[in-house]
């Protein structure tokens, strides 16, 4: 006997004897195949007939004593009814699932195999809608279903799946069943698990309302407490799991798919456990572990969802940001003082004409792509760092995991500097102590910024712990406060000067900024060109690397897609061009000489001679702090994939995420001119997140044509284990583009203030990657096929 920690007996298996399907049900967890007209032999990487029946054995010592099969369609096996003969050795009660296109032929021959009874998933008797939601056709459905009862699979119980598209068509199905002898209704409630699509889910407790008023009789089982509804004699019984903790409890089954994963959850796939291979004792050690690992999912498994493993895909239940909710969360994210600062280097160049075409024009079109990040994350529940295991491999994206804690941690580093400038001035109002800008004469350093900087980082690391709901909220009333900044700033500027004289501001030559840090000298020189701002522009939109670890709670694939791109293109259309304004407002008053760029651009700087006070400064303190409490949760979520065996505690990881940045934000004490420092910093990140999106994106839409499998959450084996858990063109081509992009940056900066390095490094991922990435895909599928024939045959 098996018995979980809930005290639940497992007495049932549900088979996958296949994964292919001649249908494609829209509401179907795969995709179907198209037409198959008729059976067909074992697929290589499908169990066995031998395989089954030693599974089944193993488990009737376990005391289970019934077996359904399921698909995909199991009638597309051609070996169906040598399943069934062997099964009933082993089980005395066999029954099959299936969509009932191949029923009618092979009906007989499944009866005098063994099989009891059939359930025939059917959603519609209108052969159109049928055809709409099922993509198959429903005369073969109907005759294989009057074939079965005549040759005596009764009862036929029919599975109607019940959601918005199909609720119109129960009263016709009811009708159906009351008209013929041995057969059943079963509503079945829709799973947006399977698919993602909450919207389409209905008010099943309406729909019992409606079920009681006319029915004829209601009875009431004793496993679940669920209703039967009799229609002249005819059962109908609603089966509706989800949020139904009762249900869970009551559930006596586990499952197997199609290549021999044993799981105790049709929901999860967190917990497969692989039988192939496996001696007998083996076998029952597997069935021991799956059924200790059972959890109710509509229960204590979603319950526990806050506090368990990142790396596990969002359960349904928390996939509830809509569209709205992810537009305030980004334009809140992206309403920073950060992009004051770039909106004001943008100026540099080519004055406004050039940094609005950088804002409304490129950052646009360059944010699409961070945007379908969001895509992919919203499809798989998955955070960022998940989404680089299919690509680069389970073991294989530590690697680009460790480059995401580069974005995490360092954005975190550059922005508590800028909000202890900000500090600075608080400090220097209250206390007196010098400005950001004003170092004590005879220090190289300023060290009156120490304090501020250790202040901001406890105080993120404050936030940071309280997780992403708190983070949410942090940036909403800190971005109102900060808009209302930002407007009268404009406000003032706008009223002040003549919008055509900042128009035609242009600087003498491209501004030009060159490391300095005292006893380490000088060294490179950067010129601010259109092309040298577009590599920093995508470097800046792109290393918003957490939009997956919050989409991935998105309720749909658009609301995690459109929601961040409009959120966040909105509010840097809108800091950008305030940075940009403020800055060339105070370069057109500007005495002759020398101008201190750094402070120019500043926020705080700017709200100095603006004659804010106190207030303006803390605004910009709260926004880069509740940004940064984001940029902290997601490099703990990074280090999640790279220290995979490592069991620690979310807010542990966030702790120690927020104590790492510290050291690091005190590294800008010792350049002397910041802009500098920025500037090599976007340019630093975009070697690293210009190849590894770009490569990514290819992965997912092109090489794997927009198929992620969940073994993406896996610790080890499946579609993504590749060679020792590395697929090494990913790898190499992610560092040859890093390189490519280093060797135009810096090696060649004439060339680079040119064409740009970001350009040339998409392209060349681009065009490596597809062919080299696509090639070894497929030899890889072809050698996991015939590793699974061998043993299969073996």
């Amino acid at each position: 006997m098996l018995v979980d920690a809930f005290g639940r007996e497992v007495t049932d298996i549900r088979v996958s004897v296949t994964k292919r399907c001649n249908f494609g049900c829209i509401y179907c967890h795969d995709e179907g195949l198209g037409p198959i007209l008729k059976p067909r032999m074992p697929h290589e990487d499908e169990m066995s007939v031998a395989e089954i029946e030693r599974l089944l054995r193993v488990a009737r010592e376990f005391g289970i004593r019934s077996v359904k099969f399921t698909g995909g369609e199991p009638l597309i096996r051609l070996d169906m009814e040598q399943i069934i003969d062997r099964s009933v050795r082993q089980l005395p009660d066999v029954s099959m699932t299936t969509n009932g296109s191949m029923l009618a032929k092979r009906a007989e021959g499944l009866r005098d195999a063994g099989l009891k009874r059939v359930n025939v998933s059917i959603d519609s008797l209108d052969p159109a809608a049928f055809r709409d939601i099922r993509k198959g056709e429903l005369a073969p459905v109907l005759r294989g279903i009057q074939e079965a009862l005549r040759v005596g699979l009764k009862p036929v119980k029919l599975n109607m799946v019940v959601f918005k598209q199909t609720l119109p068509h129960i009263p016709r199905m009811i009708e159906y069943i009351s008209d013929g002898d041995g057969l059943k209704l079963q509503l079945i409630q829709f799973m947006p698990e399977l698919v993602g699509q909450q919207d389409w889910m209905v008010d099943i407790d309406r729909l019992k309302k409606w079920l009681e008023s006319r029915a004829d009789k209601v009875l009431v089982r004793e496993m679940h407490h669920r209703r039967i509804y009799l229609f002249n004699g005819a059962e109908v019984e609603v089966v509706d799991p989800v949020y139904n903790a009762e249900f869970c409890m009551n559930c006596h089954r586990i499952r197997v798919t199609h290549q021999g994963e044993l799981k105790g959850c049709l929901n999860r796939n967190d917990d497969l456990i692989p039988t192939r291979g496996l001696d007998d004792d083996g076998l029952r050690d597997a069935f021991r572990r799956v059924v200790a690992n059972r959890v109710p999912y509509y229960g204590a498994y979603v319950k526990e969802f806050p506090r368990r493993d990142p790396r596990t895909a969002v359960p349904i239940e928390f996939r509830t940001f809509t569209g709205w909710d992810q537009f305030t969360l980004w334009f809140a994210a992206a309403s920073l003082p950060a992009a004051w600062l770039y909106g004001g280097y943008m100026t540099g160049a080519y004055g406004l004409p050039g940094a609005f075409a950088l804002i409304f024009l490129v950052s646009t079109i360059t944010f699409i792509p961070w945007a379908l990040i969001g895509y992919i994350a919203a499809d798989k529940g998955a955070s960022s760092v998940s989404l680089l295991r299919p690509a680069f491999g389970l073991r294989g994206s530590k690697l680009p995991s460790l480059f995401y804690l580069f974005f995490g941690y360092g954005w975190a580093a550059v922005n508590v500097f800028i909000a202890a400038i900000s500090m600075s001035f608080v400090f220097n109002l209250t206390l007196g102590w010098p400005d950001a800008f004003h170092t004590p004469a005879g220090f190289p350093i300023n060290y009156y910024l120490i304090p501020s900087i250790l202040l901001i980082c406890f105080l993120q690391g404050f936030f940071a712990t309280a997780g992403h709901r708190a983070i949410r909220y942090l940036n909403w009333v800190s971005t109102v406060a900060l808009v209302a900044l930002g407007a009268y700033a404009s406000y003032i500027v706008l009223k002040d000067f003549d919008f055509a004289q900042l128009w035609a501001w242009r600087p003498a030559r491209p501004l030009s900024f060159t490391f300095t840090a005292g006893a380490l000298g000088t060294g490179f020189t950067y010129t601010l060109t259109f092309p040298l701002l577009l590599d920093l522009l995508i470097a800046y939109n792109w290393t918003w690397e957490f939009i997956g670890d919050f989409s991935r709670f998105a309720r749909s694939k658009k609301a995690g897609t459109w929601g961040p791109f409009a959120g966040a293109s909105l509010a840097q259309y809108w800091f950008f061009s305030v940075g940009a304004l403020m800055t060339v407002a105070f370069l057109v008053t500007a005495p002759p000489g020398a101008v201190n760029f750094a402070a120019i651009s500043d926020p705080s700087y700017k709200a100095t001679l603006l004659g804010f006070g106190v207030g303006a400064y803390l605004i910009i303190l709260f926004a880069t702090i509740s940004t940064n409490a984001g940029n902290i949760y997601a490099s703990a979520l990074g280090i999640t994939n790279i220290a995979t065996r490592w069991k620690v505690s979310m807010r542990r990881l966030l702790l120690l995420s927020a104590v790492i940045v510290v050291p690091l934000a005190l590294l800008p004490l010792f350049e002397t001119n910041f802009v500098f420092t920025y500037i090599f910093f976007l340019d630093f990140l975009g070697a690293i997140v210009v190849p590894l999106w770009t490569l990514t994106l290819v992965d997912y839409f092109l090489v794997k044509a927009r198929r992620y499998s969940d073994d993406l959450f896996a610790q080890q084996g499946g579609h993504y284990w590749y060679r020792g858990g590395w697929n090494w063109p990913a790898v190499v081509t992610l560092l040859s583009g890093t390189a490519l992009y280093w060797i135009i940056a810096f090696g060649f900066p004439t060339l680079r203030e040119t064409i740009s390095a970001a350009l040339p490094t998409i392209a060349f991922v681009v065009v490596v990657y597809y062919f080299w990435g696509r090639s070894a895909w497929v030899k890889h599928l072809t050698a996991l096929r015939e590793a699974r024939l061998v043993e299969a045959s073996g």
